[in-house]
């Protein structure tokens, strides 16, 4: 089931102040920001298959929802299939979604979290 975070999970998340959480497995690229929590799902190794049917309520862009999003049906790059990857450094880290080619489709930056 691909409609939201596991039971507990996000509570869980809050409580412990995480920053992000990654996931793969739903076959379409994501990123989903809520509560403060930013979520990153990839699942495109080999194929975009993911319809994004469950995405329809969400607005891409603004404070809470979709920042980013491929599927089958929402592919303005025509990308195939892709991956993520990531550049931690001191003061930030960099989340990019990948095509198939390793061009760059998504970025972004996630400052240190206060404490």
């Amino acid at each position: 089931d691909s409609k939201g975070p596991v039971h507990g999970l996000e509570e869980m998340l809050k409580r412990y102040q995480v920053t992000a959480y990654i996931s793969g497995h739903v076959h379409c690229q994501e990123h989903i920001t809520r509560d403060g929590v930013d979520y990153f799902i990839s699942g495109t190794g080999m194929e975009i298959s993911c319809e994004g049917e469950d995405f329809d309520q969400l607005t891409i862009g603004g404070g809470n929802g979709v920042k980013y999003l491929l599927t089958h049906r929402e592919n303005p790059t025509g990308a195939v299939g892709g991956f993520l990857s990531f550049d931690l450094k001191m003061d930030k880290l960099v989340a990019r979604f990948h095509g198939e080619s390793g061009s760059v489709l998504y970025e972004a930056e996630l400052l240190p979290r206060s404490l």
